[in-house]
């Protein structure tokens, strides 16, 4: 199978949910990097008409998730160290700027984060059943509902577009640190929403995002920098 048994696609979204099939095949390794991507193949696989595959396939090239390659169509982007380091960098100046608009809405009015307590509560189900996948997809979810309070429609667009390398990357990543510690990063970066200190949120979202790339190299045995 091309992407793992999932069955046909049923929902009326076909395009949506074609993309989002594709990715977590990516983020899964079912799609390794240099892989070619078949738009019949994967019409037929899912179960639809080749239309809103090529509408997907098209979206995820536009995103740099799947890149042209000469004479063969489309294939899995090369989510090189490169690819890596400048996805984390894009998605921690993205983050502070919303966040601490955040800080600002929320310190006017803490209900605002209300939400942020519903999606730790998540992502703890998750890490009791012990599913990396879902607990990464409710780390993700976590950001959204953050950074949704900064009600900025065109950063979110552009966030949106970044979650998905983010989501690739998580799943990629060879090494995995203890699943109730990601719990416990969300927690501290909650607290720090609002204790409406923004020095403190730059320096725990920097530790949030980048610090954990670090430490991913540093168990990996490669540098830091």
């Amino acid at each position: 199978m091309l992407t793992g048994q999932e069955g046909r696609i049923e929902r009326w979204s076909i395009a949506d949910e074609a993309q989002e099939r594709l990715i977590r095949a990516i983020a899964s390794g079912r799609l390794p990097r240099g892989q070619r991507i078949v738009e019949a193949d994967v019409a037929q696989e899912f179960g639809v008409s080749r239309v809103p595959v090529r509408e997907a396939i098209l979206k995820l090239g536009s995103l740099g998730i799947l890149e042209s390659a000469p004479g063969r169509g489309w294939q899995v982007a090369d989510f090189d160290e490169r690819h890596l380091s400048e996805t984390y960098q894009v998605r921690l100046a993205l983050e502070t700027t919303m966040l601490k608009t955040v800080l600002l809405r929320a310190k006017a009015e803490p209900s605002l984060l209300d939400p942020l307590r519903d999606s730790i509560r998540r992502m703890e189900r998750e890490v009791a059943l012990g599913d990396a996948a879902a607990v990464n997809r409710a780390d993700i979810d976590f950001h959204r509902t953050a950074l949704t309070i900064a009600d900025n429609r065109l950063a979110m667009r552009m966030w949106e577009g970044l979650a998905h390398h983010v989501m690739i990357i998580f799943g990629l990543e060879s090494y995995r640190i203890p699943l109730d510690s990601i719990v416990a990063q969300h927690e501290q970066l909650l607290k720090v929403l609002m204790s409406g200190d923004e020095a403190e949120l730059t320096d725990e979202l920097a530790d949030h995002i980048t610090g954990y790339r670090s430490k991913v190299l540093s168990q990996a045995g490669l540098p830091t920098d």
